[in-house]
């Protein structure tokens, strides 16, 4: 979201926006009522920018200027920027407390929204061989400090080696759109895993995941009844590509053609 939220503490006054936020977005704060005159985030001044009772670091804040830090005016205001931290506390969703004590040790706080990351697949059912495009929401996004941007790992697993994955990095947002085939191994019909996975900043691997199938293969008849002898043209779709026709039985009788055909490009087969 783009609101913003003020929360006083004593004289103290910290203004964050947005407030809705993914994990390494960049926040503008904007702080009132501090010690006239102070720092935040200055080389052994005491102060500190802390999320969920954790130290955001020194190179998150003010693009890293810790020579200066953030200089308070002579009647307690300020403003800086700050690269949210990609850790426990912004990867998981709810509500964080983000804190700011000044050299004076006045502090103010304010709380923030991490929303749950998603996953979403279209379509939702796809067949063997063909594409899907994967949508994420709520992974950590870009901000102006390009050092920090966190690339994100999508697969399709379908089982062994049966994967497709490549790697995005999601928009400022937090969001990505990317497209990848659902492997030709997948079994007919079949559950699979979609994954986006993600590594923190205390080197912890953040897992997202959701389920996707693969229909049942199916087949239509020229004809639904017949005497002995009757030809009968058989379509099949769905199957795996380019896969040699196993046999064609009707009730326990084989009458496979000769050559056996194999499927096309689409997974479809006509006898």
């Amino acid at each position: 979201g783009t609101r913003s939220t003020i929360m006083t503490v004593g004289s103290a006054t910290l203004t964050v926006t947005p407030t809705t936020v993914v994990p390494n977005q960049r926040v503008s704060l904007i702080g009132s009522g501090f010690a006239e005159s102070g720092t935040i985030n200055k080389t052994g001044d005491g102060s500190s920018v802390r999320i969920g009772g954790v130290d955001v670091g020194t190179t998150r804040i003010k693009d890293g200027d810790v020579t200066n830090g953030v200089v308070l005016d002579s009647g307690g205001s300020w403003s800086t920027s700050v690269d949210l931290p990609v850790n426990s506390s912004t990867t998981t969703a709810g509500t964080v407390v983000l804190k700011v004590i000044d050299s004076g040790a006045r502090e103010g706080v304010v709380s923030l929204t991490m929303p749950a990351r998603t996953l979403t697949v279209s379509p939702a059912v796809g067949k063997v061989g063909t594409n899907v495009t994967i949508t994420g929401a709520g992974f950590p996004g870009k901000n102006d400090k390009s050092s920090t941007s966190i690339s994100t790992t999508v697969t399709y697993d379908a089982g062994g080696t049966n994967t497709a994955s490549t790697t995005v990095t999601p928009d400022a947002s937090g969001t990505f759109s990317v497209t990848l085939q659902i492997p030709n191994g997948a079994g007919i019909p079949s559950s699979n895993t979609v994954k986006a996975e993600f590594t923190d900043a205390d080197s912890v691997k953040v897992l997202t995941t959701v389920s996707h199938e693969v229909p049942a293969a199916t087949i239509s008849l020229s004809k639904s009844s017949g005497t002995p002898g009757t030809d009968v043209a058989v379509t099949g779709a769905g199957f795996k590509r380019f896969a040699p026709l196993d046999s064609v039985k009707i009730g326990t009788t084989d009458v496979s053609p000769s050559p056996k055909p194999s499927t096309l490009e689409d997974g479809t087969i006509a006898v």
